[in-house]
């Protein structure tokens, strides 16, 4: 763990988790990143960041995905369930995150 401004944070991922942040020992963010928005990958992203948040109620969870691949509706149902979503673009070899 590194302390930062004498919180301790520690950043992580696993092979079920893409990225995790933890804060004091508590799970705090999860970030579930998919190459494409197509039904499977939402769905299975949205179950990833459910699971893996249940250690904690105040887990920030963020479903990272393409640019513009969002189906209409999708955002609003996934905030109804307390998932934010990040979306990025590649261009040149380089990545994008957008707000």
């Amino acid at each position: 763990m590194a302390a930062d401004g004498g919180v301790q944070r520690h950043v992580f991922n696993t092979p079920q988790i893409d990225l995790g942040v933890e804060i004091r020992g508590r799970l705090r963010y999860l970030y579930e990143v998919k190459s494409s928005a197509d039904s499977h990958a939402i769905y299975t992203g949205t179950g990833q960041l459910m699971l893996h948040s249940l250690e904690g109620t105040d887990v920030t969870k963020t479903l990272v995905l393409p640019k513009d691949q969002l189906p209409p509706g999708m955002r609003n149902r996934l905030a109804g369930l307390g998932i934010d979503v990040l979306e990025y673009r590649i261009k040149g070899g380089r990545v994008a995150f957008l707000a």
